[in-house]
């Protein structure tokens, strides 16, 4: 079926770095891929915002969900598993961080901070 997505966001500041506004467009397109094709969502919400030096973008879906830590807990292979492998390579490249917050039943959050100090490129 299809997924409904919203987008919500607050106005940078000035324009992100070009890398990084690459980077995080990628991660979002591909949450949006995984929950097209895991989590059976009718919504999806992306967020972004911004404060001090860091951004943030977040994903949500109202889909099936699944159990973070046993999907995160195959020595790794479970970021495989549920498609988001691709997104936390890309997360690394930013020297930012991924959460992954979810339970079965009650669809799933993913927010991405990534520093973006002028000095990071």
């Amino acid at each position: 079926g299809l997924v409904e997505v919203t987008v919500e966001g607050e106005q940078p500041p000035s324009r992100l770095p070009g890398h990084i506004e690459v980077t995080l467009f990628r991660i979002a397109q591909e949450a949006i891929n995984n929950v097209a094709k895991h989590a059976d969502a009718r919504h999806v919400r992306v967020g972004l915002s911004f404060g001090g030096d860091t951004v943030t973008v977040s994903v949500a879906d109202d889909g099936k969900g699944f159990d973070v830590e046993r999907a995160l807990g195959g020595q790794g292979h479970g970021l495989e598993s549920v498609g988001l492998l691709g997104m936390q390579e890309r997360v690394n490249l930013l020297n930012g961080r991924m959460e992954i917050r979810s339970s079965v039943g009650a669809g799933t959050v993913i927010v991405v901070q990534a520093p973006v100090s002028e000095g990071a490129a």
